[in-house]
């Protein structure tokens, strides 16, 4: 999150514009907002729109008691992929 300039002491930030890509499927552009689970300290979560159901995937909220995450950072961007049961999906920012 401090790569994309999120601060974890703020519970919501404003949605970030990135390319989604879902596993075995469609791409493009989509907005996510990340969100500190504060109360229940749980650590942050995804937050979509309805857009995301036209790719395909049938939840707007990832969390990491649900999901597994994995952020890679390369030099001119960062990537971070959220599986669950069922579907898979990268995020580039």
């Amino acid at each position: 999150m401090l790569h994309l300039g999120l601060r974890l002491d703020k519970h919501k930030h404003k949605p970030v514009e990135c390319k989604f890509r879902k596993h075995g499927g469609g791409s493009g552009l989509i907005l996510v907002t990340f969100r500190n689970d504060v109360h229940s300290h749980q650590g942050p979560y995804l937050a979509f729109d309805d857009t995301i159901r036209g790719f395909g995937i049938p939840y707007d909220e990832f969390k990491p008691a649900w999901q597994d995450f994995y952020f890679s950072k390369e030099e001119d961007s960062c990537s971070l992929t959220c599986k669950g049961k069922g579907y898979a999906f990268d995020l580039t920012f």
